[in-house]
């Protein structure tokens, strides 16, 4: 009887916890909505403000991406990051199952298909031109930064070349579209190694394939997060910063106005300039077609962008693009006092002159 007692008084408690939920939700709905009429009307003031400041942010992008053919591409490459990094990757259940029945096994298989397992994730993108343009610019400042800024790591990193017989490339080359092409041949030759190490990492350690999607899926948003970082922090406009700077005190001003507002974001009344409007429609657009992309890329993955094709868009997926990018900007903005570093990128060079081909 214990045992049933106990049962039921769970499923009590399930419910309740499901009631409570329920009617906090409804009743910041119901204080949105109860609010006086010059409350109310602040607020929806406050918000089109934050509208205004999306599309601030937005269309100083497109005028920095006019202005620099890399940038545009590259900005479009974050948010494809962004809205990877936003949803459910590929094998999560399984992932978070088997890291709680056995940690220990879920370290070693992680650490044995982490390396062939991005390297094909990253191969799946550079291998379609359209994608590969959008991380053109940022791979071309992470293997110089990353492999080329001094001579050690760039003389083991050609020597390890060598020892695998690959084509040898400097990776501090200041011609960008020979690196790029040795860049990508280099990656893609990588990928198609990882088809033979997955298969054996499944045949012969039994590394499941659930676990390499998982692995791949997020070992690629990881390892691009900062590149991206430091590449915005060195080609963004100061326009797209101060931008950015708007946008955040928007955010704090809603949040300080109404601690809510994202969850009624539904019932408030954004109109802005039809203008105004146009670029954050454009945006959200742009968000859906990068998140169907990703779905066609890893059908198992969910996300909260995912949206089955010819489905009306959200607007408000713009607003949630327009916050992660900003947080991502702000970061990048305290990189940029590094004149060395900026000087160096500018140059192209990250190592003393001495080098080999």
């Amino acid at each position: 009887m214990r045992g049933s007692e106990t049962v039921s008084w769970i499923r009590w408690f399930l419910v309740l916890c499901l009631v409570v939920q329920g009617g906090a939700a409804i009743g910041a709905d119901e204080s949105l909505s109860a609010m006086p009429a010059s409350e109310m009307e602040a607020l929806q003031g406050v918000y089109r403000e934050y509208q205004q400041a999306i599309a601030g942010l937005f269309s100083s992008i497109e005028r920095a991406a006019g202005a620099n053919p890399d940038f545009g591409p590259g900005v479009t490459g974050l948010l494809r990051v962004i809205i990877m990094d936003a949803g459910t990757p590929p094998g999560r259940k399984e992932a978070s199952r088997h890291r709680t029945e056995d940690p220990s096994d879920y370290s070693l298989m992680q650490e044995m298909c982490e390396f062939a397992s991005v390297a094909q994730v990253t191969g799946r993108h550079l291998s379609d031109p359209n994608l590969a343009r959008q991380f053109r610019a940022v791979l071309l400042l992470k293997y110089r930064m990353f492999h080329g800024w001094d001579r050690e790591p760039r003389e083991k990193f050609m020597d390890r070349l060598a020892e695998e017989g690959r084509a040898v490339f400097d990776p501090n080359d200041s011609d960008d579209e020979r690196l790029w092409l040795n860049i990508r041949h280099y990656e893609l030759q990588a990928a198609q190694k990882a088809v033979e190490t997955r298969r054996q990492l499944n045949e012969i350690r039994g590394v499941p394939v659930w676990m390499m999607e998982y692995v791949g899926y997020n070992g690629f948003t990881y390892w691009m997060h900062t590149p991206f970082e430091y590449w915005l922090g060195m080609e963004m406009s100061d326009e797209v910063l101060e931008a950015a700077k708007r946008l955040d005190r928007a955010c704090d001003k809603l949040s300080d106005t109404h601690r809510s507002w994202r969850r009624v974001e539904h019932l408030l009344d954004g109109r802005i300039d039809p203008e105004q409007q146009e670029v954050i429609d454009a945006a959200a657009r742009q968000v859906d077609a990068i998140a169907a992309s990703i779905h066609r890329m890893f059908p198992t993955a969910r996300g909260y962008f995912d949206t089955p094709a010819g489905k009306d868009f959200d607007p408000r997926k713009a607003g949630y693009a327009a916050r992660e990018l900003t947080s991502i900007i702000l970061a990048a903005g305290e990189i940029r006092p590094d004149r060395k570093f900026r000087e160096q990128y500018r140059q192209k060079r990250f190592v003393t002159p001495d080098r080999r081909r």
